[in-house]
């Protein structure tokens, strides 16, 4: 008789208690790759969905032109400039970066290798804009909201739009590539690389949620993986791909702290009965050993290592690095964190549950800690956010009236419009994508 594999906390509770944070970490690591994605009745169709995903993620990368995704010439720019000037831009810097300069710096200093490696220059000389550009707010879009405002450039809204491309497209970008063409898709590939990342840890997340289900946890991966935004995004060059990834893992990490390691079994309710007990007669030299369990054993359960509290909060430091979203990310993780081990623990639970706050804080900080102080001594803002609303033309009053105009774009962009917003499929197929996205809700 077959039976199922131990879960990776089983296996971490019947190896020998250490406090070593380089071999607990080691261990989680081998132990979820072993068990969440290499088992064996599922290994073959994730495999399949992984590969299908990577073969349209590249045909997206190749197809689209150089600098026809949202925003992308100003992410390669960036990157370009930290590959020519060798240090971080800042807004004040001469070139195509535009808010960009004020981003975190982790994916395009990653980029700037391919830029550094494939592209001699002149890719600003060859960008050549596209007077004659037709990318209107109404342009393609399934409905036309009759409390949208006329269009204040007098482009046509068009369905098809006339000319949809940003940029003029130039010899140098022709087969075979070389120079910024070239750079430009194999950064999409590593975008893409991002990707399959993130759809991992989503499985990984599934097998989390439902241990039992593992069909959930594939089918929750072929939604992402097959979703036609969620490609586009991954097959251009642009920082999203490296938040979306660094919070993907970072919330798996967080689900598996508070299914797995906040779980207090009948073992630990028994040695907690046992504490008490021997507490009566604690001697002095046990203030040490208790002072020792609450720093380094803040969870919960008494065997958890301190490698997941660890490895979230490096997880969350890079998640700063790729965009400041990562801000929101630690918050969420610190508030999660704190409150479980406040609800659970047994005996000092506020301080229980500040110490593990600071244990996913700690690293967060110590990663990403330098880049707010940065911002702050550069900008005045530790987020940078004042560079964004300055580029853009400063403070502007945003009805709720306006933000339900947008609404209808941003349904649109969840599922599948590309280039500048302005190319997206024919209407039936937004509904086909509903309707594929809704139907796994359904109780089963």
């Amino acid at each position: 008789m077959i039976s199922n594999p131990p879960s990776p906390l089983t296996r971490l509770r019947t190896c020998a208690p250490t406090h070593s944070t380089l071999q607990s970490t080691y261990r989680l690591l081998i132990l979820n790759t072993e068990y969440w994605i290499l088992t064996r009745p599922m290994r073959r169709p994730l495999l399949i969905i992984l590969t299908l995903y990577l073969l349209l993620a590249a045909g997206y990368a190749v197809a689209s032109p150089p600098f026809e995704t949202p925003d992308e010439h100003l992410h390669y720019f960036t990157a370009e400039f930290i590959a020519r000037e060798g240090r971080l831009p800042t807004t004040r810097d001469p070139g195509l970066m535009g808010q960009e300069a004020a981003q975190p710096p982790l994916y395009y200093a990653v980029a700037s290798l391919f830029v550094r490696a494939l592209d001699p220059g002149g890719a600003a000389e060859a960008l050549w804009p596209n007077p004659r550009v037709d990318v209107s707010s109404v342009a393609g879009n399934v409905w036309i909201s009759p409390l949208a405002p006329p269009n204040p450039r007098g482009e046509s809204g068009a369905r098809p739009p006339i000319n949809a491309n940003m940029f003029v497209r130039v010899p140098q970008e022709d087969w075979p590539w070389r120079g910024y063409a070239l750079a430009a898709r194999a950064i999409r590939l590593f975008s893409a690389v991002l990707g399959l990342g993130t759809l991992l840890c989503i499985y990984a997340a599934g097998r989390t949620i439902w241990p039992d289900r593992p069909d959930r946890a594939l089918l929750a991966t072929a939604l992402v993986a097959f979703l036609p935004q969620f490609l586009f995004i991954h097959a251009a060059v642009s920082n999203d791909a490296a938040i979306t990834f660094f919070s993907a893992a970072a919330l798996w990490q967080l689900l598996r702290i508070t299914n797995y390691e906040l779980r207090i079994t009948n073992e630990d309710k028994e040695a907690h009965a046992k504490d008490a007990k021997e507490a009566k007669n604690a001697k002095p030299e046990d203030t040490w050993r208790s002072l020792r369990e609450l720093l380094f054993s803040p969870l919960a359960t008494r065997h958890s290592p301190l490698a997941p509290l660890l490895l979230l909060g490096l997880t969350i430091g890079l998640a700063m690095l790729s965009k400041a979203a990562g801000i929101l990310l630690l918050a969420l993780s610190v508030g999660v964190v704190g409150l479980v081990v406040l609800l659970t623990a047994r005996e000092r639970r506020l301080w229980r549950a500040i110490v593990a706050a600071a244990w996913v804080a700690g690293p967060a900080l110590l990663l990403g800690g330098w880049l707010l102080w940065r911002n702050w001594t550069l900008y005045g803002d530790p987020t940078a956010a004042n560079q964004f609303v300055a580029l853009a033309g400063g403070y502007r009053p945003y009805s709720l009236l306006q933000v339900a105009q947008d609404m209808d774009r941003v349904w649109l962009s969840f599922f599948a419009i590309f280039g500048w917003m302005s190319v997206q499929p024919p209407a039936w197929v937004h509904m086909l994508s509903l309707i594929h996205i809704s139907e796994p809700t359904r109780p089963y």
